[in-house]
């Protein structure tokens, strides 16, 4: 009798339960494996989601009495290993309107025992870590700041500590944050956050990253600046898609990241694969790289010139037959910023003119700068380089700080046309555009034409314009020029060369994005003009991540009828600063401004430390073959399985 009672009675609870819907509700990471947790027919799942069918793998998960009752409520899971034989477990629940955390532990990553139940202040999902000291820690966030917790001996003492990553207002992360993932690299515990949100029109998903320190996650190493590319971001505009993404959790492998979400209306599974930025910090042997010159540095300052006794530095380069032409920026005791000359027979050894073929003469170099000009802006404001020059010396007439920089050579319709950036001292520095027949450059016949500026004034800083290069063949009867409005390159396509007040100005039509999640986040331009190979347009181009800020080299080959197409891209540098002359003047640059093919070698002339000349070169067709390794795909969002095809 007591038996059908116990039986109706469970059968009228069940009658009257709501009916909880299959659910992938958490990730894992074992054995460098990601797997997901699925909730079907109130109980778990631990399953794979490899395509593979020699891969499939789905076991049930249990729990401890005090959580198995909470199954349907049960979401964020998270579990990674914290030894060989044992696992831990964080995942939020609901009982009577509450949201709790609970902290659970296994020693055989399916059978977990319950160790802590605490409240949620937010019903956030939270993130385990295991830290340097092999103690764990619990990532969260209240109030839409990213907090943690120590995970210790008295699990049900809580106490929320900040680590500094919270919403900023005139960011990509305005939003209210929560914990992606964290895991522990050699640098410190790289961490990944969302602030994303929803309208009844679109759903936007912004990711950002930060590194904490190991023994203290208080302290912020790195994270994006404000007014840099997130690390990365989807849309979805409900007049195209009914998805409803929920972030799961990410999968760290050694050079990749995983982010994870799942379509509640559709129960389909997403990912998306990024950079790990940490792992390509520096050139990989195996990937397209370049090799410096054993003599460099190949030019240094001259001191028996004044006008380059301080610096002889970022060279465009021409090869023209047999000889390599240099021309190259200098500075020396004037305080000005001028053109030199050299020439080689063995793109080596450069033979130097012993005056400058490009002096200042426009009041946008800085040359008869008008009294407006001094009295509304400070002198110095904006300037890269000069720094052997103080402003003593400045008010005693004895230099300027002013002049032309960084000059780009391209060999077009027979004339060598020079692109560079113009400072008059004052304002931010320009591009500018002047030529010179080759007949004339050959002869070392100076006739340079007077040159014209191709964009206004910025109005405010990061709106400034540099590192213009022009294409060495008109597209669809235009010139392509690309060029770098921070941080982006951007590409335009005119009738003429002709710029300036009334006639034009460089605009942007197509753009090639600074990858957030790359070595290359925080700013990328085109070094030299492209050169023509059976493949595309190779493309040598410099950037800096947002990690550490150092300027270094990558490589792009371009479509040879669509230049804003690209095909392969170096997903790691191939040429980063470490050499005695990348950084004794200023730390952490190699920035090259010339590339020649010359007797099938591939020679990139750069700027070491804001300083020298230098060479670095490859084979052409092996650094080519190896640049084909890295076929260029923004990263997007990649449909997985459906709930129903998960192994279960």
């Amino acid at each position: 009798m007591n038996f059908l009672k116990q039986f109706f009675r469970d059968l009228f609870k069940k009658a009257r339960s709501p009916v909880v819907q299959d659910s992938v509700i958490g990730t894992a990471q074992f054995k460098g494996k990601s797997y997901f947790f699925v909730r079907k027919n109130q109980e778990v799942f631990l399953v794979s989601h490899d395509t593979k069918p020699e891969n499939k793998y789905s076991k049930k998960v249990t729990f401890s009495a005090a959580i198995s009752r909470c199954v349907e409520s049960m979401r964020d899971i998270d579990a990674l290993e914290i030894s060989q034989t044992d696992c831990a477990m964080v995942c939020t629940i609901k009982e009577q309107d509450i949201y709790k955390t609970v902290y659970l532990e296994s020693s055989d990553d399916l059978h977990y025992r319950c160790k802590s139940i605490v409240k949620n202040p937010d019903g956030a999902a939270s993130k385990l870590v295991l830290l340097e000291n092999k103690k764990l820690a619990l990532l969260t966030s209240v109030d839409g700041e990213i907090c943690y917790r120590d995970i210790g001996t008295d699990n049900n003492v809580v106490q929320y500590h900040k680590t500094s990553i919270d919403p900023r207002d005139d960011s990509f992360d305005h939003a209210g944050l929560s914990i992606v993932g964290a895991t522990n690299l050699d640098d410190g515990i790289f961490v990944v956050y969302e602030s994303s949100y929803c309208f009844p029109g679109y759903q936007a998903h912004t990711f950002g990253a930060a590194l904490l320190a190991h023994d203290n996650l208080r302290h912020v190493h790195w994270r994006a600046f404000y007014d840099e590319v997130p690390f990365w971001e989807n849309f979805i505009s409900r007049k195209d898609s009914d998805m409803n993404l929920k972030t799961l959790g990410s999968f760290f492998s050694t050079d990749d990241i995983k982010i994870f979400f799942y379509d509640i209306e559709n129960q389909d599974t997403y990912f998306v694969k990024l950079h790990q930025p940490y792992a390509r910090r520096e050139v990989n042997n195996q990937k397209a790289y370049l090799t410096k010159h054993i003599n460099n540095p190949i030019m240094r300052p001259n001191e028996n010139h004044p006008w380059e006794c301080h610096t002889a530095l970022n060279p465009g380069a021409l090869q023209i037959d047999s000889t390599t032409h240099l021309l190259y920026r200098a500075e020396g005791t004037a305080g000005l910023s001028v053109i030199g000359y050299g020439k080689s027979n063995n793109g080596l050894n450069f033979e130097r003119f012993s005056k400058p073929v490009y002096i200042p003469r426009m009041d946008f170099e800085g040359v008869n700068i008008s009294d407006y000009i001094k009295k509304t802006m400070t002198l110095g404001s904006f300037k890269s380089g000069y720094n052997h020059y103080s402003r003593d010396q400045y008010s005693q007439g004895k230099h300027h700080w002013h002049g032309v920089e960084d000059p780009r050579v391209t060999e077009m319709e027979g004339q060598n046309y020079m692109i560079y950036a113009a400072y008059n001292g004052y304002q931010m520095a320009r591009p500018a555009i002047t030529s010179i027949s080759k007949e004339d450059f050959l002869c070392q016949k100076w006739n340079w034409k007077t040159p014209q500026l191709m964009t206004d004034v910025p109005a405010r800083h990061g709106a400034g314009n540099k590192n213009v290069v022009l294409l060495p063949k008109k597209i669809n009867n235009k010139y392509v020029l690309f060029h770098r409005v921070w941080p982006h390159i951007r590409i335009d396509y005119v009738d003429s060369l002709e710029f300036g007040p009334g006639i034009q100005y460089l605009k942007e039509v197509d753009l090639i994005p600074a990858r957030g999640d790359s070595w290359d986040s925080h700013k990328v331009s085109i070094s030299a003009p492209p050169i023509l190979i059976d493949e595309g347009w190779l493309v040598i181009y410099q950037g800096a991540g947002s990690q550490d800020r150092r300027y270094k080299v990558g490589a792009m080959i371009l479509d040879t009828d669509n230049p804003a197409k690209v095909l392969y891209r170096s997903n790691y540098p191939i040429l980063t600063p470490g050499e005695w002359y990348e950084n004794e003047y200023k730390t952490g640059v190699v920035y090259p401004c010339g590339a020649v093919l010359r007797d099938g070698m591939l020679n990139v002339y750069y700027g070491g430390s804001d300083k020298y000349v230098c060479l670095a070169q490859s084979p052409l067709q092996e650094f080519v073959d190896k640049l084909k390794q890295d076929p260029y795909e923004k990263s997007k969002l990649k449909k997985g399985k459906n709930i129903k095809e998960l192994c279960i």
